[in-house]
């Protein structure tokens, strides 16, 4: 039953991360993804928790710390540019044994798109119309009309996936908008930022900026708004100027090459809860059945934590998914119920709610440094994971 022909429908970091690991485990894993080529859409993310022990079993922490970013400061500033308070970076990834990165989300994907080339098929530019499964097998149908028979299917497309869509029926049965979206894009430095991060909040929205490689900067936005919908590049730099408009500090200097852009990532900060991730021969992984949000800092951890599962469940249970599916969502279903909450209680930091919310925000950035405070804030995030309380004693070999 190991032959299995499994379709992966999403090529980011949950998609990636499992082709690698059921081919591992002796399945025939095939990824397609909509997008002609991996994604550049910008913006930085923390790493760290149970995704580095994946990444480390599969040998990518060479690449983590060559793409990583070692920021010496988390900068918060007011109006005037004057610094509120700042986070010792060092300090945290020490907090993390160092072994906590900051990283470009399109620098993951290249590293995990690098190790499967060449050894798994990808397919670009490809997306699924239709899904009919029968007693042996799922009949996929993908956009440009030809037809593929699989074992199995997995959805790894992400928050508004269309394995989803097709299996479990309407995202707004699952999508919790928490009231706020999320937007970032790349574009040339003018600013000399040097190896710092810089964080301006205001009521209702807040920015970010950092310098990345190439002479570039990265700045991204939060900020509160009513459901807006899908929206073209030239509508989401239409918002964003909008919603922007009045902001000080180094914001419109931020601003100012919006126009000549290629891409601009932008996104609804909302979570997918789900009873089940799977029905049938297909199941979801990553932002596809259960999003934490943008906000929380740990989707893309737990996106890898949640494919090597996956992957080590169809192994245990010799391909088969009747077993295997039950046994993923059993394991990992209570961790993600409590990151979730943990996620909600948390959302309101990046953009203050009201006048007073951001006083008391700026109140506590000045202390944010001092070592009990930073151990508190940060402890959360460094609790034991999935694969330091007894799910797997050992990790298999990387190959």
């Amino acid at each position: 039953m190991k032959n299995k022909k499994i379709l992966i429908s999403g090529a980011g970091i949950a998609g990636l991360t499992l082709a690698y690991w059921l081919k591992h485990f002796g399945f025939e894993p095939v990824v397609i993804e909509r997008s002609k080529s991996l994604r550049n859409e910008g913006y930085m993310m923390d790493f760290f928790g149970p995704g580095i022990q994946v990444a480390k079993a599969m040998g990518l922490e060479k690449e983590l710390e060559k793409k990583g970013y070692l920021f010496d400061r988390f900068v918060v500033i007011n109006d005037h540019q004057k610094e509120l308070g700042h986070v010792p970076l060092d300090e945290i990834r020490k907090m993390f044994d160092k072994r906590y990165y900051s990283i470009m989300r399109g620098d993951l994907e290249e590293i995990l798109y690098k190790k499967i080339k060449g050894k798994i098929e990808i397919r670009f530019n490809t997306s699924i119309k239709t899904l009919k499964e029968n007693a042996k097998s799922v009949s996929v149908t993908f956009k440009d009309g030809k037809k593929e028979r699989f074992d199995l299917v997995v959805g790894a497309d992400g928050i508004h996936s269309k394995v989803r869509e097709l299996t479990f029926g309407d995202e707004k049965q699952f999508s919790h908008f928490l009231g706020y979206y999320v937007a970032a894009f790349i574009v040339p430095d003018q600013m000399d930022l040097g190896d710092k991060a810089y964080l301006y909040p205001e009521v209702g929205r807040s920015t970010g900026i950092y310098a990345i490689r190439g002479k570039k900067i990265a700045p991204f936005f939060v900020f509160k708004s009513k459901p807006l919908g899908r929206l073209s590049i030239e509508e989401r730099k239409r918002i964003l100027k909008e919603q922007f408009a009045d902001s000080k500090a180094f914001v419109p200097e931020a601003m100012k090459d919006i126009d000549v852009v290629d891409e601009v990532f932008f996104d609804e900060v909302s979570q997918i809860r789900m009873t089940t991730w799977h029905k049938g021969r297909m199941t979801l992984v990553g932002d596809a059945g259960a999003c934490l949000t943008l906000l929380a800092g740990q989707g893309s951890t737990m996106a890898m934590a949640e494919a090597y599962v996956l992957a080590n469940e169809m192994n245990q249970a010799g391909g088969d998914h009747e077993v295997a599916y039950p046994a993923y969502e059993q394991a990992l279903k209570p961790i993600i119920k409590k990151k979730q909450k943990e996620a909600v209680a948390f959302s309101d930091t990046f953009a203050p709610p009201g006048r007073f919310s951001l006083w008391l925000y700026r109140l506590f950035v000045r202390i944010m440094h001092r070592p009990f405070v930073l151990n508190r804030f940060f402890r959360n995030f460094n609790e034991p994971t999935v694969f330091d309380e007894g799910y797997l004693i050992k990790m298999p070999k990387k190959n």
